[in-house]
């Protein structure tokens, strides 16, 4: 199968690319590390162009409003048969369980990130009810993850990349299958 994935350099982005590519996946990577600012649409226009005969896109790499942008061209332009976006578990968490937990209110960006994960929902969800021609749209909403962007969270919290990994790898070879599992949130015992 051949995967286009944004953000491969690094965090759940690095993690996906090595065990797709162990797997025997091509996976055309596409990092701002590489000149891939999400947020440029001059980007995201060469993003779609270059990835346009790969059968699965996931859109991993987080920017505001680029992730948000390049969902929209994915679902509109309806090229790639499946399409994953990497949303986050805080659009499940009420605003009064966030208010309360210390390392949510510690991100600098906490609202800019929590409206933008929620314009994908939203949208997702609206594209969902509209009976029109889109690709196979599949949402993974991890909560804390280990990674160097979480530092400073208590591991207690936090995920191995690798296990939600495993469960992207897993609903895009159900969706292959033409088993569709739209949306997985998946969380530490004890992360939001």
């Amino acid at each position: 199968m051949k995967i286009a994935l944004t953000g491969h350099l690094s965090g759940l982005g690095e993690c996906l690319y090595q065990m797709l590519s162990d797997a025997g996946h091509e996976v055309i990577g596409f990092d701002i590390q590489e000149g891939y600012d999400i947020n440029s649409k001059d980007a995201r226009s060469n993003i779609l162009d270059e990835s346009k005969d790969c059968d699965v896109f996931i859109n991993n790499a987080y920017g505001a409003p680029g992730q948000f942008e390049l969902l929209k061209m994915l679902i509109n332009l309806n090229i790639h048969g499946i399409v994953m976006n990497v949303g986050s578990n805080v659009t499940n968490v009420s605003k009064e369980i966030l208010d309360a937990d210390p390392d949510w209110n510690n991100q600098i960006h906490r609202t800019l990130y929590l409206n933008h994960k929620k314009l994908q929902d939203h949208y997702i969800h609206k594209v969902r009810q509209q009976e029109r021609d889109a690709p196979m749209t599949l949402t993974i909403k991890p909560g804390w993850l280990n990674t160097t962007f979480t530092d400073s969270i208590s591991l207690s919290k936090c995920m191995d990349v690798k296990h939600v990994c495993k469960t992207m790898i897993f609903q895009i070879e159900m969706a292959t299958k033409r088993i569709w599992i739209p949306d997985i949130t998946i969380v530490a015992e004890n992360g939001r």
